[in-house]
């Protein structure tokens, strides 16, 4: 899988897995070999194979759905590590059996080595959409907005309500 960026601090992959050719990211800090996964489509072997040549330190979900979802029990077997998901959300991993133990709440940092990723709680796409961002000290900044925000626009949402209320989180808080 090649490195889609890299820093004197994070190497970030990124690859394209599932029928739906959703993304799932690999956040490495390079002084100390640690990473975090973000999402977990379907078909995860390729993905699986470049995480398990770091130390991974938990699996971040940025919202409930399946596509997002179709690789979980996979990864999380391979790793066994801490997961986050918004809490609304959360009911999702029950069928895996697993609970979420790591804080994703609005605001919270999850760190692996020296990366600090921060959650950003954007619901409206689902009641537990979270986004998360990493900046590093070279200046970048690099946010997973899962279905949140795409290059277009909003993502998808199920009523104008929940529209409006990913809108509020797009402009207040990812805009930032």
């Amino acid at each position: 899988m090649p490195v889609h960026y890299e820093d004197r601090e994070l190497r970030l992959h990124k690859t394209v897995c599932g029928s739906f050719g959703n993304n799932a990211y690999l956040l490495v800090c390079k002084a100390t070999g640690e990473s975090l996964i973000i999402d977990t489509p379907g078909d995860p072997g390729a993905f699986i194979d470049e995480a398990g040549a770091t130390n991974v330190r938990g699996i971040l979900i940025t919202h409930n759905h399946w596509d997002h979802l179709a690789g979980f029990a996979e990864i999380h077997d391979a790793f066994g590590v801490p997961v986050g998901i918004g809490a609304p959300d959360a009911p999702a991993l029950d069928e895996y059996g697993v609970s979420p133990s790591l804080d994703v709440s609005d605001g919270a940092v999850v760190r692996a080595g020296r990366l600090e990723v921060a959650a950003i709680f954007t619901p409206g796409h689902t009641p537990g959409s979270t986004c998360y961002t990493v900046a590093t000290g070279d200046g970048a900044h690099h946010l997973f907005s899962g279905d949140t925000l795409f290059p277009g626009g909003p993502g998808r949402s199920s009523s104008p309500e929940a529209l409006q209320q990913m809108i509020l989180g797009i402009t207040g808080k990812l805009h930032t």
